[in-house]
């Protein structure tokens, strides 16, 4: 069986598609040391150095062996050789992800190598002193090939795609003069002038700050050319491609080497795409055109999409709170804010597969992540994180309501209460399998549980919770217009529960095609409910009067999560199929 080793994000193992346990974190750790190497043998000194880097136990030489008898056990007697007084990898036998990165890269598929990173870079053990450096590596490699994936979109005219990314990582990276130059020409070329030379004088202020030093010849030159409109600025015809260049600079479009058949239906999206784009007017003047990679305004009063705004890459989880917008970028690992009235957009980075967010009354924001146990506060002024709270598995949704932050904990099947009033203080209330969204309203906590088809009902002050059975697979929540409302994803229906008896009394389907519309979210506000219909590229809005659907809003990305605020009705925006 093919085994196959991902390092770009947390250790995981696969044999012919199937996960494998891969046992303690020193176990993986060890795998990890073996895969890194590449084919070397890594001496068993130089594991027990790794694995018990200050006070190694009498018997490490003994548990090495048995960590690798394990290891041997789960991928295949042969993937782990003994040679001499150490063992190594067989590259014949285990395909290790960082390494088809790599090669990629060389190979100048940029687009291609960074779909393969699913978090940051041996995410498991990158604290430790022997995995640090190549997770630095890897990372620095990363970042080059975000850089040379966006030459190419420059040089094909996507600047106003690219903006929102570039934004992301220069908050992530502001001392880094490639990527400022790269945000100043996108900037340049989206007509936003005046926002390029800003980011210049703010790369500038940065670089003084912190290193004592001024902007470098390239950046400095590209801020000159952009004072004189410099016609050389538009995306160049030629170039060759694999060639690094400076900021401002840019490479074309390399040759798509996709098959034609997955070409073909990217043809057909991007063709509906378009056609939804230009069939949504902003007033009489501006056509909105929708692109992944986005958040958009719909107008409750017309039902049509009247702003169009880039973030960053995947965004998902998204909150509107006092003039501002806040969406999660889960590819990016970035937090965005974007200020509503001047469409500003500031990120924060680090925050390791953030896919969550909600306010408090204060403003304060809370983001959550895939894989991590950890929630951030955010202050909303600074734009920075100001705290962490931790809880026993992987934190995903998060609300707030009854003076406490609710966190779902999902691989514990609970939620987790933090007093705002003491953060220190906090309670456990076991909830059914699998639970992956919540919403407060009504008095309570309800949490859609997606593993065996029902919603926890938690009050406050009450140890247990109350069930109640929905349809299959519910991935949406919400609480509002009179109603807590459930979205499932398996048969896209949206549940009506009356949140005073706690039962359900409607259920109202959603998709337009007898296949279902892989229902993502849904909210209450503005007068209606709003659900996300993921496969049709399309927001559904429900009367909660007659609890019928009334209309659709074609999108032609794939919506994700929806955001109330007041009479604006926010959606962020992903490219279909991601």
């Amino acid at each position: 069986m093919a085994i196959e080793i991902s390092l770009l994000g947390t250790i995981e193992a696969t044999s012919g598609g199937n996960a494998v346990d891969l046992g303690s974190p020193q176990q993986r750790a060890l795998l990890a040391l073996l895969a890194v190497r590449g084919g070397a043998v890594v001496g068993v000194d130089a594991i027990i150095d790794a694995l018990w880097p200050e006070d190694p136990p009498l018997s490490a030489a003994k548990v090495v062996q048995t960590y690798v008898s394990r290891l041997r056990k789960a991928l295949g007697q042969n993937t782990i050789q003994r040679r001499g007084h150490g063992y190594v990898l067989d590259p014949a036998r285990a395909a290790v992800d960082s390494l088809r990165f790599e090669s990629l890269f060389r190979e100048g598929r940029a687009a291609e190598a960074l779909e393969l990173w699913r978090g940051p870079a041996l995410a498991d053990v990158a604290e430790a002193r022997v995995f640090a450096q190549e997770a630095g590596r890897l990372e620095e490699l990363r970042l080059r090939a975000l850089e040379r994936r966006i030459d190419e979109q420059l040089a094909a005219g996507d600047a106003d795609t690219v903006v929102g990314e570039l934004n992301a990582l220069v908050a992530t990276h502001p001392l880094r003069e490639r990527l400022v130059g790269r945000l100043m020409h996108a900037l340049y070329n989206a007509g936003r002038q005046a926002e390029a030379l800003e980011v210049y004088g703010r790369a500038r202020t940065a670089l003084v700050a912190e290193l004592g030093i001024e902007p470098g010849p390239e950046l400095k030159d590209l801020q000159r050319r952009i004072l004189v409109q410099d016609p050389g600025l538009a995306p160049p015809r030629h170039s060759e491609a694999g060639t690094e260049l400076p900021p401002g600079q840019m490479h074309p479009r390399r040759h798509n080497r996709r098959p034609r058949l997955i070409a073909a239906c990217l043809g057909v999206v991007a063709a509906a795409a378009l056609a939804a784009a230009f069939a949504l007017t902003r007033g009489a003047a501006h056509a909105v055109v929708i692109r992944p990679n986005s958040i958009v305004r719909i107008d409750p009063k017309t039902n049509k999409v009247v702003e169009s705004i880039a973030v960053g890459r995947e965004p998902s989880g998204i909150v509107a709170s006092n003039g501002a917008v806040w969406v999660a970028n889960e590819q990016d690992r970035t937090l965005s804010r974007i200020d509503t009235r001047t469409h500003g957009v500031v990120a924060i980075g680090g925050l390791s597969g953030v896919g969550f967010v909600t306010s408090d009354t204060h403003g304060n924001i809370y983001a959550s992540g895939w894989d991590y146990p950890y929630v951030w506060r955010i202050d909303p002024k600074r734009v920075r994180v100001a705290e962490r709270f931790r809880v026993r598995s992987r934190a995903v949704g998060v609300a707030v309501g009854g003076g406490s932050l609710w966190v779902v904990d999902r691989l514990v099947n609970g939620v987790t209460r933090i007093d705002l009033g003491r953060p220190n203080s906090l309670g456990f209330v076991p909830v059914g399998a699998d639970p992956l969204v919540t919403a407060f309203g009504f008095g309570a906590l309800w949490v859609a549980n997606s593993d065996d088809g029902t919603v926890s009902v938690i009050r406050p002050g009450l140890p247990r919770a109350q069930t109640i059975k929905v349809s299959a697979k519910p991935f949406g929540i919400a609480a509002g217009e009179g109603a807590v409302w459930v979205g499932s994803n398996a048969d896209s229906t949206v549940t009506r529960i009356d949140p005073e008896r706690r039962r359900v009394v409607k259920v109202i389907n959603v998709s337009s095609s007898p296949l279902g519309s892989d229902l993502y979210n849904v909210a209450a506000g503005a007068g209606a409910v709003w659900a996300a219909n993921a496969s049709e590229l399309d927001v559904v809005r429900i009367d909660p009067r007659t609890n019928k659907v009334v209309a659709r809003i074609t999108l032609g990305q794939e919506p994700r999560v929806i955001a109330i605020d007041g009479d604006n009705v926010w959606v962020s925006l992903a490219a279909p199929g991601t």
